[in-house]
This record gives C-alpha cells, sequence and structure tokens, in this order.
C-alpha cells in the first residue's frame, strides 16, 4: 500500500516523505494511439535487483490518473511499449539478460482494465531483433537475428510462419483477435 500511494504523489509530482527520505519520481508518458488517453510509467529500482519496479497508469484528458498495472522485479527490466499500425493492439515489453519478450494486449483493453486485462500472445524469441510489421489485422512480422539458416527453416514454433529474404530472417506471429 505505501509503495502505491508514493507512486500516485510521483505522478503529480509531489515530494513526498518517508522517515527521513524525500523521494521524487517522474512519470513518462505517451499518447495512445486512436485515444485522448496517455499511457505514464514510472520506474523504480528494485530491492531484488538486477531487475526494477514499473508501475503503469492511465492519464485521462482530464488530467485524471488511473494505476493500470505494477510489476515489482522478478519480471524483467522494463523495454517500452508499442501499438499496432492503427492503436487496435499493444505491447508491452520487459528484457531478461538482453532478451526482450513482449506481452500483446487489445489496447483498449489493458487502458481499462490494465494487468487484470487478457493477454492474447506472448512473445519470447530468443533471437528477437526487431518488428517488421505489426497490423490491426494482428499480423505480427519480426525479424531475427542469427547466422544459422536452420532457424528460418523451424517450422515448429505454433501459429507462427517464418520466411527467409536474401540474408534477412523473419518470423510472422498471428495474434488470436476473435
Amino acid at each position: 500500500m505505501r509503495i502505491y500511494l508514493f507512486l500516485i504523489f510521483s505522478l503529480f509530482g509531489f515530494n513526498s516523505s518517508f522517515g527521513s527520505a524525500d523521494i521524487t519520481l517522474t512519470a513518462t508518458c505517451e499518447n495512445v494511439p486512436q485515444s485522448s488517453d496517455q499511457l505514464c510509467h514510472i520506474i523504480t529500482e528494485s530491492p531484488w535487483g538486477p531487475f526494477d519496479d514499473v508501475a503503469f497508469y492511465r492519464l485521462s484528458d482530464s488530467g485524471s490518473a488511473f494505476l493500470l498495472a505494477a510489476y515489482s522485479g522478478g519480471g524483467g527490466i522494463y523495454n517500452g511499449t508499442g501499438y499496432s499500425e492503427g492503436g487496435g493492439f499493444m505491447w508491452l515489453s520487459f528484457a531478461e539478460e538482453g532478451h526482450p519478450y513482449f506481452i500483446f494486449y487489445r489496447t483498449q483493453d489493458f487502458l481499462e482494465v490494465g494487468q487484470h486485462a487478457d493477454s492474447i500472445a506472448t512473445l519470447g524469441d530468443y533471437y528477437f531483433e526487431d518488428f517488421r510489421t505489426f497490423a490491426d489485422s494482428g499480423e505480427v512480422t519480426y525479424f531475427v537475428s542469427t547466422d544459422e539458416d536452420a532457424i528460418c527453416e523451424d517450422t515448429n514454433i505454433v501459429g507462427s510462419q517464418e520466411a527467409k529474404v536474401s540474408d534477412l530472417c523473419f518470423r510472422r506471429l498471428k495474434l488470436d483477435v476473435d
């Protein structure tokens, strides 16, 4: 409870004192496509390091803040957020030992109920390099980095297809949008 109060105060720029320590945190906010809301996050150093704690807030156009999710240690380091081309879907990314994984949500679901929203897919490809496309149809295409052709020929990945174009290797994942 104490950390939630401290995060709420931090979102509005208040200085909070607990014992003899003064704490000031800054929220980082980004516009959400097709919405007047912003998605904000605050990161603090976890006592269980090397992982960080992160809290997500929805900031409405009227300035009201709503806590959506809070992850404490053990979940990796927060690595960013991304949206599909039209904003219908989003991902949250965390990284462990430099290897990112992505949790996909319907954007509106996450903005309404945060971590209680049903994720529609998780991507944790060890060789992930970057996204190529992320469409509102649920089609996700991403590049993988490897010198081994065999990784592009592996067809045992459930729900995905792979292809090799020139020296670039990419994979496709279809989100369950029904």
